[in-house]
């Protein structure tokens, strides 16, 4: 390639490989929980309940990509088994979770017009057992299910549905961003029995894991050269900023978009700046939906101290303290509910704790990482 494109030139061999819900043919460090993945599922295969799963982890620590792949391969593999995948940010009610069954288990049909509850789970239920399948519901997000009472009735009639119609075999994956949240607390004592899951824990990708995987998906999805080796230990630097691997992947699309806008055909450390004012609010984005109100709620008035620390020209910054006596004044949130929430903040990467030397000595400042 030379220096510049030509109108009808590109760089990208494969755009939609650095898509969020591309799945690679190999997918790298995450063996261990495709392990256990595979294990709980294999009853399945052979007619029988899966075991039951929660997978938990922070955004973009490949659960749902784990996931989508293991089903990919195993609805290959045999035909008694439909996975039925729902994202729990848009399909919140276990009507509309049921209906997602229903039309994955008649190949495309929607639920009839005006049908109620209890009919669509008939129909769902006889049609089970009329194929002689095994269902796995997996319920990516299930922290977005807010409501104790719909967290029971779609577990609850999942689970106990073989006990009304013989032949029934179904089990539930579940995904959890929220490394905190405690999904059990609401769910009452009969769906505890029938629910029981095995947990597995996605650990955040380190600098080496990113660089291998961006490295990877480089070098299916652009042409050679457009990437250096110092690009992309710059890609890798700005990621592990959020810890999120989608950041990485959004980066990398931006920057080399922007070199094919200018007719580069290869990509800047100028590039990557200016692309990740815009791609780390994917993690940002995605992160906040997680958060409970009032997490939310501090992580916003944070943000606005910054803002106004930074107009006044305050070099030192907003301190712990005066963040949290306008936490309690504010947002009515008490001192200990307020540390809490810093620390999962903080963990989430979307602010950091510093200390260091101010006004009345070494302090704990609070920033919105950057």
């Amino acid at each position: 390639m030379s220096q510049f494109l030509k109108w009808d030139q590109t760089l990208f061999r494969d755009l939609q490989t650095f898509e969020s819900d591309f799945i690679p043919d190999r997918f790298l460090f995450r063996d261990e929980q495709m392990k256990e993945l595979s294990y709980n599922l294999k009853p399945a295969l052979l007619g029988c309940s899966p075991v039951n799963t929660v997978c938990r982890g922070l955004p973009g620590t490949g659960k749902t990509t784990c996931l989508r792949k293991l089903f990919s391969e195993a609805e290959m593999h045999t035909k008694k088994l439909v996975t039925v995948y729902v994202n729990c940010q848009i399909d919140r009610s276990p009507f509309s979770i049921f209906s997602k069954m229903y039309q994955k288990l008649t190949e495309g049909r929607a639920a009839p017009a005006g049908v109620s509850f209890n009919n669509l789970i008939a129909a769902t239920a006889r049609k089970i057992a009329e194929e002689k399948k095994v269902v796995l519901l997996c319920l990516d997000d299930v922290n977005y299910i807010n409501s104790g009472d719909a967290m029971n009735t779609t577990l609850f009639t999942a689970l106990r549905l073989h006990q009304e119609y013989e032949g029934v075999r179904m089990g539930v994956f579940a995904v959890v961003s929220d490394v905190h949240k405690n999904i059990f607390s609401g769910l009452n004592a009969g769906v505890l029995s029938s629910f029981r899951p095995a947990d597995i824990y996605f650990p955040p990708y380190s600098a080496a894991e990113m660089h291998d995987i961006y490295q990877a998906r480089i070098t299916q999805g652009v042409y050679p050269n457009v990437i250096s080796k110092d690009i992309l230990s710059l890609i890798v630097d700005y990621s592990m900023k959020t810890g999120d691997l989608r950041v990485g992947l959004d980066l990398i699309k931006r920057s080399v978009m922007a070199a094919e806008n200018d007719a580069r055909t290869s990509v800047t450390e100028e590039d990557v700046g200016r692309a990740f004012t815009l791609s780390k609010d994917v993690h940002v984005n995605e992160t906040l939906k997680t958060l409970k109100p009032g997490e939310r709620q501090l992580f916003e008035l944070i943000g606005e101290m910054n803002r106004e620390s930074e107009e006044k020209g305050d070099a030192a910054g907003v301190t712990s303290g005066q963040v949290q006596r306008r936490a309690k004044t504010e947002l009515n949130i008490g001192y200990t509910y307020f540390f809490e929430y810093i620390k999962k903040l903080e963990e989430l990467r979307l602010v950091d704790v510093v200390r260091r030397d101010g006004v009345h000595g070494r302090m704990s400042y609070v920033e919105v990482r950057k």
